[in-house]
């Protein structure tokens, strides 16, 4: 990926941490203002909301910051780059488990108590811990994992079509143009099959053991595979930023 593609879908990204805190806070509603009143005369919901944004606030800063250490790597691959980036990775997941614990010890009996169902879904949304949920040396291999399949993506090469001594050729620029200009059937299957032969073929040992990881983290969620979990975690996200998920079955 060249550097302007990389600025782009990190800008995006970080839109995307913003956005997480704005679209996770439901709007004023007298219908939600309506619940259980506590002796000091706030409401249930009113403490929910308190409380979820007190944890959007946070996921902001930390959203943000492990997505400057990503962009950092993947517009510039180099070993220090991935140290730092592993390193964000890895804060960022130990924060989702804080949080996740912050609601189960606070709110894991009464949530469901909340008239507001936006509130309740966010809560719910909250209660699903994701990958942060494998040991932490599952979690490290399975962060080395993606950033080796990115490498591989990222740097492959080919050889020109139309000059076998020109071996240089990368996925952004060189095969995008093709792909995207070249008329010459046999010029596109040459690309499709070298990109694929030089790139997907390096990852297949990767991708397994990845599968492996990411059902393991699925099934400590309570989850049969990562699919099961990402169509929950998906249904959940109405109303907020949703990164998909890779279906990946038993």
């Amino acid at each position: 990926m060249n550097s302007s593609s990389t600025f782009r879908v990190m800008i995006l990204l970080v839109w995307l941490c913003v956005l997480y805190g704005v679209t996770a806070k439901p709007q004023d509603n007298p219908i939600h203002s309506i619940g259980h009143t506590h002796v000091n005369g706030t409401t249930l919901e009113e403490e929910a909301r308190v409380f979820l944004e007190e944890i959007d606030r946070r996921e902001t800063q930390e959203c943000t910051a492990a997505t400057f250490a990503a962009w950092q790597h993947d517009s510039d691959i180099t070993e220090s780059h991935r140290r730092e980036k592993e390193a964000a990775q890895l804060k960022y997941a130990a924060w989702h488990k804080t949080m996740w614990q912050r609601v189960q010890d606070e709110w894991k009996d009464r949530w469901e108590n909340l008239n507001d169902p936006f509130l309740k879904r966010q809560f719910k949304f909250h209660s699903v811990l994701g990958v942060a949920a494998l040991p932490k040396n599952d979690l490290e291999k399975y962060n080395s994992l993606l950033l080796d399949m990115e490498t591989m993506y990222s740097t492959a090469k080919i050889c020109d079509y139309k000059s076998k001594k020109k071996c240089d050729l990368s996925l952004e620029p060189d095969l995008t143009r093709i792909l995207h200009m070249s008329r010459d059937y046999k010029e596109l299957e040459h690309v499709w099959k070298q990109w694929r032969h030089n790139s997907g073929r390096l990852m297949r040992d990767h991708y397994k053991l990845f599968v492996r990881l990411a059902n393991k983290a699925a099934k400590l969620n309570e989850a049969t595979n990562l699919g099961e979990q990402a169509k929950v975690t998906q249904c959940l996200s109405k109303g907020r930023h949703f990164l998909s998920f890779i279906n990946v079955p038993q």
